[in-house]
């Protein structure tokens, strides 16, 4: 369809957390081009992971494997750096990689599919999709999902946040549809970010009912998407305008002053947010 609608993970909190963001975001097609750092390293990171779990290089030796993700990572550095913040360092990702490969160099986990994606239609023309990032058998022959995170700190409210998340438990519900076989369980794969690398596999213990509640409440945010478009009210969330932690929301020019060739230029500038941001924008409603 011409006019299916796609969320991705993040695209789809945006619905949950301000509708005006995501009207800008999904509906104009307006995307700032800057990330933030953690997201750089994180997207680095994941392809390194990528490439050293792909089943086609499963027989390879450890290094070789490594040498292969080191070069892939480094590619696509150089590929997306009119995309990075001017301070971002492309080596932190690099180093995750290196530690990564002699932390799990007798690997207990089979990987049998890397960037596996799933979707979802939550209500006509509107369809979530995502990327498990590796699906793997145990040593029982046991499916496992399991998701990456690079991060700075690892404590329990991280552990907690992650498993009852979203997206998790929607990767998990749609990974049984795709491979006919409901998951034993999600492990998460933490690459923590500190001057010595660390490593730690954590296992989340889910259910499925926590499944099924997933796929309930994604139809009912298709149904709100569906509100949005029919109405054509799209209702700011001015609680996340300028969050106590993190950056102010790139859409602060356009939201709070209308669009306009003015506030369109605020926006590609970055002048209200943090850092200078180029879109591509669609035509206006």
């Amino acid at each position: 369809m011409a006019d299916e609608i796609i969320l991705r993970n993040t695209t789809m909190a945006y619905v949950m957390s301000c509708e005006r963001k995501f009207y800008y975001a999904v509906q104009r097609n307006l995307t700032p081009r800057k990330k933030a750092e953690p997201l750089d390293t994180g997207l680095l990171a994941h392809e390194g992971l990528k490439v050293f779990h792909h089943p086609i290089n499963a027989s390879k030796p450890v290094n070789e494997r490594l040498r292969l993700a080191r070069a892939s990572v480094q590619a696509l550095a150089k590929e997306t750096e009119d995309e990075h913040d001017t301070d971002f360092d492309p080596s932190m990702s690099d180093n995750l990689i290196i530690g990564y490969a002699s932390e799990y160099a007798q690997d207990p986990l089979n990987f049998i599919a890397v960037e596996q994606p799933v979707s979802y239609e939550m209500a006509p023309g509107i369809i979530f999709r995502g990327t498990i990032d590796g699906v793997a058998r145990n040593s029982m022959g046991k499916l496992i999902m399991v998701e990456h995170k690079t991060i700075r700190a690892l404590n329990s409210n991280t552990i907690a946040y992650y498993s009852r998340s979203p997206q998790t438990l929607g990767y998990a519900s749609l990974m049984e549809r795709v491979f006919k076989e409901e998951p034993d369980s999600i492990l998460f794969n933490f690459l923590i970010k500190q001057k010595v690398p660390k490593y730690r596999r954590e296992p989340a213990i889910f259910h499925r009912v926590y499944m099924e509640q997933w796929r309930r409440w994604a139809e009912l945010v298709g149904k709100r998407i569906q509100n949005c478009i029919s109405t054509g009210v799209y209702m700011e969330n001015r609680y996340s305008c300028h969050p106590f932690a993190g950056r102010e929301c790139p859409y602060i020019p356009l939201c709070w002053y209308g669009e306009s060739a003015m506030t369109l230029a605020l926006f590609k500038q970055g002048t209200l947010g943090s850092g200078s941001n180029e879109v591509t924008a669609a035509p206006a409603a």
